[in-house]
């Protein structure tokens, strides 16, 4: 199973809104087919793995880190290729919570004497889908807060300028992070005063996800780097929370939608409602303190991302990680729980997952 979840983390940023999936078929304690599923459309991993074991697999063990599929949809039901490919036992890690699939898959096994056995490294599984999961479970996406800082918390110095605090190596990094999700969002500041482009740059070529601003009155420049557009490239996304009076040039470089908003800001629940309609299962948030705080505040972050550069900016007339009121004490404030930390050069990736005051 630790081979069928390495096989399944190769496709990162390339199967959504599929599953990440991987698998292997053992005979006589030896792997005798692998495979993953490298792409939305493209073959399923238990299709390539059963392809690469041809006949080894009657009487074989199947490992695969999530229920096979039992209906058709862009490829035909894994559970039929099983059934006629031989296998006698399939080992899967957790149950695809897609109402197509939920159950059925394992049913289905079952009904055509395959031994099914379930939970076999399960937390691990969940992991490296987790975005995939929650989207069917809550109908949210997983929601990423990144953010590159100084070790006394800085985004940007005085000037503004939040380029570069942590260095290439990091910044690469930053790249793949970008490439792993659906979307990725800043806000309308970070438009006006870094000029992004948002996309992934990595091995030499260019690729974009969908790039969502957040900007209430939506006055932002057409000519700004976000709105460039190639072929192949989604048009990058303004959230607003009214169209009037909107540059007419900058509608005919964007789509334009207009969600509630509360207090004059944008109602974050309503930005990830809109988004999850169009099957967006992850995003990645690289807007400045207020725009990470906006998500912090409606409860609706799940992970943090925090690149900490060796250098110290200071506080006053400087940009901090949060535009919030400081909490009144620190058990009160949100924790990283599960931490990792990645040394890239020397900067350190922080890696955690995101718990709100009072739980733990």
């Amino acid at each position: 199973m630790r081979q069928a979840l390495a096989l399944a983390a190769l496709s990162e940023g390339r199967t959504s809104p599929n599953p990440r999936v991987g698998c292997v078929v053992v005979r006589d304690g030896r792997a005798v087919g692998t495979g993953f599923h490298r792409a939305c459309g493209e073959p399923h991993a238990e299709t390539r793995a059963l392809d690469a074991a041809g006949e080894l697999a009657r009487g074989a063990s199947l490992f695969v880190n999530l229920e096979p599929c039992a209906h058709f949809g862009r490829t035909p039901p894994c559970t039929e290729r099983i059934v006629a490919g031989g296998i006698a036992r399939v080992v899967a890690s957790i149950s695809d919570p897609d109402p197509r699939v939920n159950g059925l898959g394992f049913r289905r096994l079952r009904e055509s004497g395959v031994i099914v056995e379930t939970g076999a490294l399960e937390d691990d599984a969940r992991r490296i889908n987790r975005s995939f999961l929650q989207w069917h479970e809550t109908g949210r996406p997983w929601v990423v807060l990144k953010a590159g800082v100084s070790l006394d918390g800085m985004l940007a110095a005085q000037d503004g300028r939040s380029r570069w605090i942590t260095g290439e190596i990091a910044r690469r990094f930053a790249h793949r992070l970008r490439m792993r999700h659906d979307a990725v969002v800043v806000g309308a500041t970070t438009v006006r005063r870094d000029n992004p482009r948002l996309t992934a740059r990595l091995g030499g070529e260019e690729s974009a996800r969908l790039r969502v601003v957040l900007s209430s009155r939506a006055d932002l420049d057409p000519g700004a780097a976000i709105f460039d557009r190639r072929d192949g490239w989604p048009p990058a996304r303004v959230y607003a929370a009214d169209d009037a009076g909107v540059d007419p040039s900058l509608r005919g470089r964007c789509e334009l939608r207009v969600v509630r908003s509360r207090d004059g800001r944008l109602d974050i629940a309503a930005v990830l409602e809109d988004l999850a309609r169009d099957e967006v299962q992850s995003v990645l948030v690289e807007g400045g303190g207020t725009t990470l705080a906006s998500f912090l505040s409606a409860g609706l972050a799940d992970e943090a991302a925090l690149f900490t550069a060796p250098v110290l900016l200071g506080a006053r007339g400087g940009t901090p990680l949060l535009d919030l009121a400081s909490v009144e004490d620190p058990d009160r404030g949100w924790r990283l729980m599960n931490v990792r930390r990645i040394p890239l050069a020397e900067d350190v990736l922080v890696l955690g997952d995101l718990r709100p005051p009072g739980s733990r």
